[in-house]
């Protein structure tokens, strides 16, 4: 949920209202990989033994449309996003659902 979607949004911390800023991010593309991620799905959940839980959500996101994905964040703790060339990624860095699950296989 938006936080600007909210009724009277304030920070529960300091009371402060949330403020709208500009912000480049990288989003991942998923819209068109439907069929290539239901195979992928329906192999790996099989071969990674996934609870019935899992596979419930994983295909409730595909029925739902998949949309692009924002994979990026303005924090000060995280991945840092490489950015030798894109000074408007200096300080990103991946969202942690985004890096957490390959974490291990990614090479910067």
């Amino acid at each position: 949920m938006n936080a600007f979607e909210l009724i009277n949004p304030t920070c529960s911390v300091c009371k402060s209202k949330p403020k709208v800023v500009k912000s480049n991010h990288y989003f991942l593309s998923l819209p068109g990989t439907e069929n290539e991620l239901i195979s992928w799905i329906n192999k790996s959940s099989v071969d990674g033994f996934w609870s019935q839980n899992s596979k419930t959500i994983t295909f409730s996101f595909i029925k739902e449309g998949l949309r692009e994905r924002c994979i990026t964040r303005d924090l000060k703790w995280g991945v840092d996003v490489p950015c030798e060339d894109d000074k408007e990624m200096e300080n990103k860095v991946f969202y942690v659902w985004f890096d957490a699950p390959i974490g291990n296989s990614i090479h910067y």
